[in-house]
């Protein structure tokens, strides 16, 4: 086939490829798909790779065109001789490879095949019936070669979307359900903001909602998200929320700091360690010298629990603001915050 075929398939195989192993490619990655595309033809001096390779003549002279480059042990030892590649940037090297592959692919859907199993000179081909390959002796070849590369490019197209999600994203947002997304979640949540996406509906009301919401932490009862200002459970059970059909949606990097704290005195000695203004969770215990007696919403998450000893689970300084003036005999707490590109922390008490 033509070098602007290969070219212009290489990024069908390399989104391909982006699903199967889960992760999106580069944009350096297509370069180096596109270059390993062409790579084969070194044994061809007189192709636009061969000019460039002053060892093309000998290839050619010693093993023809496609011969060795054009099997499974010319793909072996491209692995090998770029594989310092691999050490600096392995995606590159690994999109250098699918191109290769995606050469041989492509060749053996022309008449003449390709010596897959070379020094063997078996040619390999598909399909196997010979009118339904390429002949490369043909003038009407060119526009054969010309509606298979857009259907590549559009087979790229269609496989983009899927590429950002990889395989176990692309079954997790097509099955919905709750269990699906939690192994992608804590992939994603020491990084970057994470969103549930989808339906779900209120325990109390029943009313259905679609929308997305930010996760805050994932309990083994469910997700929390924070919904109208308010945490809530979403999950089955006791739960604020039922999921209806759901996935993740990652958000822009975020910078996790986590503040260990042993709290006496005023509980209002907490300011000296929350940002307010930035998104932040308290979570531990505490042990107050009196009695708190905080509101209860019963359509969110309880995320302080007991009267003179408290269990934090993720609550806000806003939920602690009723009892800042209360004595702390003890405490033991976990101050997290949630930073965005360019926020500092600039603590209230500071």
């Amino acid at each position: 086939m033509r070098l602007r075929t290969h070219v212009l398939a290489s990024p069908a195989f390399l989104l391909f490829s982006s699903v199967i192993l889960g992760k999106p490619p580069s944009p350096p990655a297509f370069l180096a798909c596109a270059f390993g595309s062409v790579l084969p033809e070194v044994d061809k001096p007189d192709s636009l790779v061969g000019r460039f390779f002053p060892f093309s003549p000998w290839i050619h002279e010693r093993f023809g065109h496609r011969g060795l480059t054009h099997g499974l042990l010319g793909l072996a030892l491209a692995t090998a001789i770029f594989a310092p590649l691999a050490l600096w940037r392995f995606e590159l090297w690994l999109a250098l490879l699918v191109g290769y592959l995606s050469h041989l692919v492509l060749d053996m859907a022309t008449l003449e095949g390709v010596p897959l199993l070379w020094p063997k000179t078996t040619r390999c081909v598909f399909p196997g019936r010979d009118d339904l390959r390429l002949d490369q002796s043909k003038p009407s070849t060119g526009r054969k070669e010309a509606v298979l590369s857009a259907l590549f490019l559009g087979l790229a197209i269609g496989l983009w979307p899927l590429s950002q999600l990889g395989l176990p994203g692309a079954l997790q947002r097509a099955l919905g359900t709750l269990e699906e997304t939690q192994n992608e979640y804590r992939k994603l949540a020491d990084s970057y903001e994470v969103f549930l996406v989808g339906t779900l509906q209120d325990q109390i009301t029943g009313e259905k909602r679609q929308g997305e919401w930010p996760i805050v932490a994932l309990l083994p009862e469910g997700y929390l998200i924070v919904d109208q200002g308010r945490i809530r459970l979403v999950g089955t059970g006791q739960a604020n929320l039922s999921p209806l059909h759901v996935s993740l949606k990652k958000g822009q990097p975020i910078r996790v700091v986590v503040l260990s704290l042993n709290l006496t005195g005023p509980l209002s000695n907490l300011l000296s360690y929350v940002d307010p203004q930035k998104e932040h969770y308290i979570s531990g215990t505490l042990k107050l010298s009196t009695q708190a007696n905080l509101p209860q919403d019963p359509q969110a998450y309880t995320v302080v629990r007991g009267s003179s000893e408290l269990t934090l689970t993720y609550a806000r300084l806003s939920d602690l603001e009723p009892i800042l003036n209360a004595w702390v005999l003890s405490g033991s707490l976990l101050v997290l915050h949630r930073l965005r590109p360019n926020e500092t922390l600039t603590p209230a008490g500071s």
